[in-house]
């Protein structure tokens, strides 16, 4: 059994961390045997921390308000958290721009919109995910652009079982093409948000 250091008391198989993290082929994958904590509600309205809620927007470093362009890369995020809840990996990957890479840890690169796709309809294949994310930066240079986001998820295995929970830090790269505004790149690494 693997277990993450922030998840001490939650083993993790590591088929599980394969797909948390890369989306990495799922045969011969069995779901947690261990149970972890309830999935919490979420709500606009609930009141409840940042990290259970939806995606929180922040301001930038210094104080300062977002601008357009920066609020435009923003919604983008919302958009991710949005199209990972409604399992619709299709609507996921077009967020992405057609030469976009995702770069989790010890794992393949998910490469175009095609592979990005194909590896998060095999995440929702094992999975139901209840994700919410925590927005802590986001800037504009020129045509590009890059942001920081926590996220907070719970995944709960298709084939049954309790839900298992996961937190992580995530670098996205943005790119303004004739479509908006698109995300070129991502990396994560398994920091949870903080307290």
């Amino acid at each position: 059994m693997y277990t993450r250091p922030f998840l001490a008391a939650v083993p993790l198989s590591p088929c599980l961390v394969a797909i948390l993290l890369g989306g990495m082929a799922l045969s011969g994958c069995d779901a947690p045997a261990s149970p972890v904590g309830p999935v919490f509600a979420r709500s606009a309205t609930d009141g409840m921390a940042a990290i259970h809620g939806p995606a929180t927007l922040f301001t930038t470093a210094g104080g300062a308000s977002w601008n357009p362009q920066e609020r435009e890369m923003a919604n983008l995020l919302l958009e991710y958290e949005t199209h990972i809840n409604d399992q619709d990996a299709v609507s996921f990957s077009r967020i992405f721009t057609e030469d976009a890479v995702r770069m989790g840890p010890n794992s393949a690169d998910q490469v175009g919109r095609e592979g990005i796709r194909a590896a998060q309809q095999g995440a929702f294949d094992a999975f139901h995910f209840d994700v919410s994310f925590s927005i802590q930066e986001v800037r504009q240079n020129g045509r590009w652009g890059d942001g920081i986001a926590f996220v907070d998820a719970y995944l709960t295995p298709v084939s049954g079982g309790s839900p298992v929970h996961v937190a992580f830090k995530v670098l996205f790269v943005f790119k303004l093409t004739h479509e908006g505004w698109l995300i070129s790149r991502q990396m994560w690494n398994s920091q949870p948000p903080p307290a």
